[in-house]
């Protein structure tokens, strides 16, 4: 019930595929926001873990969706930097890198 009432129809409409990667040492903190961001109504396809440096947080995606509504919520949402590259290796439309910003908020909670 929670979820409905949160998803937003821009991003159902545009349904693009995100990952969310830990870039901390705090485990569990890509399950954790990738909750948020699902509940959000956009498709979470994978959770894990990366090795990139990451002070606040950081999306990759194409240039080509700069403007979408996703991207735009996701950057406002948590305060990211956007890089216009997709990630090497990736099947996902957008790459959400959680850093150590993050780390601190979510583990106070």
């Amino acid at each position: 019930i929670v979820s409905k009432n949160l998803n937003e129809e821009p991003v159902i409409l545009e349904n693009l595929k995100i990952e969310v990667l830990n870039n901390t040492d705090y485990e569990g903190l890509a399950e954790e926001v990738a909750r948020i961001v699902a509940n959000l109504g956009m498709a979470v396809l994978s959770t894990g873990n990366d090795s990139e440096k990451v002070e606040i947080c950081k999306i990759y995606t194409a240039k080509t969706l700069a403007k979408s509504y996703t991207v735009t919520r996701l950057q406002n949402y948590f305060n990211c930097e956007i890089s216009f590259a997709l990630r090497p290796g990736s099947r996902t439309d957008i790459s959400l890198l959680l850093g150590e910003k993050i780390k601190k908020e979510y583990k106070t909670k």
